[in-house]
């Protein structure tokens, strides 16, 4: 078994120049989202496009999934943390405090959020084209990685979800498919909506690990180096500020909320399929090479947030844990994903092609990867046995298009199985 904590042989002296080397490329330049990436045809679901694409009036798109309080991390401020141990493990975890009756605000906003067609891994994000780290940042350029503004907010969140232990270190990092919203037990009251049932925690309670989970619901590569904003105007520091030194592993799983990509992707396609534009209107509306341009950008973008986190904690095991099997290989379920069934070959290869950039982006980092997609096989939104929630009102087990409480335990099992490797 490969040493948790194994020396990457970084200088000190060099550190600091390769640090200021990866917020460069993590930071990235702004620019139009509009003019990059996905096409306007397919960003529709966002603030950019979608009067291109005719939905201007559109009721349930991401740009109203923006406006919900659904994106935060940590506790809010006043919330006193309870402790939670996992049954038969040596992990205890402080986390917020879950309130048993939520506000009335809130659980409006979740019943909005139920019904979101256009929601993909965004779970409400506070990201304008899943680039932005607040309301007044754009999107980066092929050549960049998402921008880290500041806030505006004057309300600031400073605590994380962290944990006591005596085996590793272990710094969680990621958007709402590492978070599980929703998936028992998760305080409403957290805008981040993050789950202790999600697979860092089973992952620390295996391992009885010291966690700090800085997860969060609509989360960005731009989220790991600047402040997000969350829908109530809460702002919460960097992920990356949960890592120092003395980490000794570190799990990451991000990229699909960059350059709106499935937001972008389910949200445009549910809306076209009643185009009645053809059998493949979203496919029609992008091409291969548009398509590859933006997972090129999130490989870059990953590959420097993989690059940062050994920068600033050297000893760490990193890994790097890809997305599951959203959509089936063959066949269809309108009820559950309601886009038109010509273009579930398009949707899939995105789907697919997010998973390999994250992948590749492992693999030039030099970090270990999580193979989630096999890991996941057969268990897709269509399948039997779903692992993924498809476009439902119950919120009792997971947010619409996000992961039930098995996928994260099958998740927790290939990180671990990477690590006893």
């Amino acid at each position: 078994m490969r040493r948790l904590g194994e020396h990457r042989g970084r200088a000190a002296d060099h550190r600091g120049h390769r640090l200021a080397h990866r917020e460069q490329g993590v930071r990235g330049e702004r620019h139009d989202h509009g003019e990059q990436g996905l096409p306007a045809a397919v960003v529709g679901v966002g603030d950019v496009g979608v009067e291109r694409l005719g939905l201007s009036d559109l009721p349930l798109g991401h740009g109203v999934a923006r406006h919900a309080p659904c994106v935060a991390r940590g506790r809010r401020a006043g919330a006193h943390p309870r402790r939670y141990r996992a049954p038969g493990s040596v992990v205890s975890v402080t986390t917020r405090t879950p309130r048993r009756r939520a506000p009335r605000r809130a659980l409006a906003a979740l019943a909005l959020v139920g019904l979101l067609p256009a929601l993909g891994l965004v779970a409400c994000s506070s990201e304008d084209g899943g680039a932005q780290a607040s309301t007044d940042t754009t999107s980066s350029a092929d050549t960049g990685s998402p921008s880290a503004s500041t806030s505006t907010s004057t309300s600031t969140s400073t605590s994380t979800s962290t944990a006591t232990g005596d085996g590793p270190v272990y710094v969680a990092i990621g958007d709402s498919y590492t978070a599980a919203p929703l998936v028992p037990t998760t305080d409403l009251n957290d805008g981040c909506l993050q789950s202790d049932g999600n697979y860092p925690h089973l992952v620390a309670a295996a391992l009885g690990a010291s966690l700090t989970d800085v997860s969060c619901s609509g989360a960005t590569t731009s989220s790991l180096v600047g402040v997000q904003t969350t829908m109530d105007g809460v702002a919460h520091p960097a992920q990356f500020d949960a890592l120092t030194a003395d980490t000794t592993l570190v799990t990451v799983s991000i990229g699909g909320n960059d350059q709106d990509l499935f937001s972008s992707m389910l949200g445009g396609c549910v809306q076209l399929a009643t185009s009645g534009q053809g059998r493949t209107p979203c496919a029609d509306a992008t091409s291969e090479a548009e398509v590859e341009k933006t997972l090129a950008t999130i490989r870059s973008h990953v590959r420097a947030a993989l690059e940062g986190v050994a920068d600033r904690s050297p000893d760490a095991r990193v890994l790097a844990v890809g997305y599951p099997q959203i959509v089936p290989a063959s066949g269809s379920c309108p009820r559950l994903l309601p886009v038109a069934s010509g273009d579930l070959p398009f949707i899939r290869s995105v789907n697919r092609g997010l998973t390999d950039a994250v992948e590749e982006a492992a693999k030039r980092a030099g970090v270990e990867y999580v193979d989630v997609w096999a890991a996941t096989a057969g268990h897709d939104i269509c399948a039997d046995d779903p692992w993924i929630q498809g476009q439902r009102t119950d919120t009792s087990a997971a947010l619409s298009f996000h992961p039930f409480a098995a996928e994260q335990q099958a998740v927790a099992d290939a990180v671990l199985a990477v690590l006893q490797g």
